[in-house]
């Protein structure tokens, strides 16, 4: 493979690192939501962050007996299944409508997959069953939370979560387009998911965040580690080089990943094609050892404004590329109507 990686002149270093140590500068501590199948609570019902914690009951006579009866007999700790319902007050607490006001958020794979799952359970329920009133009101809400949980991602200044995000609206845009959910679009919990897809700016503006703020974490890890960034994931690696020559590579494929996401996203942002980004992305990624249209930054592997077969799951390859979704064709879908 022949390397012709693209130098990043010291201006725009200069202006990168400038607004990528503000973003981080501002960006505030993020709530971790959690998808667990069990968590633990006191006798009061609150959550316990550490399970390992023995929590002595109160003995006082006030609490409920059978809550009491099962904490002494854990040692201490009382049980409690974690419902998707309380998955969806993690996302929900504390949400304002004022994008100064809103928590970041993040999510573990596992969680996200769990989460994602019981998202598609409701949504099979209200196709076996569209006139279920439960069913429509599950799935609204979910709707509802998975909306909310994108926009908190998205403010997040990291790619994993900037990937998380689309994942979700990618979800969202498929689902409130089933002719089952077609009188439903009227309902709050649809219009405001609606409104906020439509939202072209909002993601455009947070994903150079995310960009700049990978970036500039990437450029201040020690560069004798082996271990990739989202930013830098690629399949190809410098066969026969020297470690300082792969060291040396590493970085400059750094700021050529940078400089492409970027030119995307501007160009995405203005309407224009992606394709030259997203063939460069291709290259950083793959080298030679791929055609780009077997890839998945080409068009055949984006997620279009339908039904497509092709899976865009939190465990999908398709979605483990950065770039790779930004500005297809699901992003046009409620901003048509």
């Amino acid at each position: 493979m022949r390397y012709s990686l693209p130098r990043l002149d010291k201006a725009t270093e200069a202006a990168w690192t400038s607004e990528a140590v503000a973003i981080l500068g501002r960006s505030g501590p993020a709530e971790h939501l959690r998808f667990l199948d069990t968590i633990y609570v006191d006798v009061d019902g609150n959550i316990i962050d550490d399970p390992f914690i023995s929590i002595k009951p109160n003995l006082d006579g006030n609490e409920d007996e059978s809550e009491t009866d099962e904490a002494m007999n854990m040692g201490g700790m009382a049980t409690r299944k974690l419902k998707a319902n309380v998955f969806k007050k993690h996302v929900l607490a504390d949400f304002e409508a004022d994008d100064d006001d809103v928590v970041p958020v993040t999510i573990d794979d596992h969680d996200l997959k769990q989460a994602y799952g019981q998202a598609n359970i409701a949504k099979l329920a209200v196709k076996n069953n569209p006139e279920d009133a439960d069913a429509v009101a599950d799935l609204g809400e979910w709707i509802e939370t998975w909306s909310i949980a994108a926009h908190r991602l998205r403010r997040h200044p990291s790619l994993r979560a900037s990937l998380n995000a689309d994942i979700m609206e990618i979800w969202l845009t498929r689902t409130l387009q089933m002719r089952e959910l077609k009188p439903y679009l009227t309902q709050p919990w649809a219009q405001a998911a609606i409104e906020r897809l439509r939202d072209k700016d909002f993601r455009t503006t947070n994903r150079r965040r995310a960009v700049l703020a990978e970036w500039y974490r990437a450029t201040q890890t020690d560069p004798t580690q082996t271990t990739q960034t989202t930013l830098s994931r690629r399949e190809s690696q410098e066969q026969g080089q020297s470690e300082f020559v792969q060291m040396l590579l590493s970085r400059r494929r750094d700021d050529a990943q940078a400089m492409a996401l970027i030119e995307l996203i501007e160009a995405g942002g203005a309407g224009q094609s992606t394709e030259p980004m997203r063939r460069r992305l291709h290259e950083l990624a793959f080298g030679d050892i791929l055609a780009f249209e077997n890839g998945p930054y080409s068009d055949r592997f984006r997620a279009d404004g339908g039904e497509q077969s092709i899976a865009f799951a939190p465990d999908g390859v398709l979605t483990n590329y950065v770039g790779s979704q930004w500005y297809a064709g699901w992003e046009n879908v409620w901003s048509k109507k």
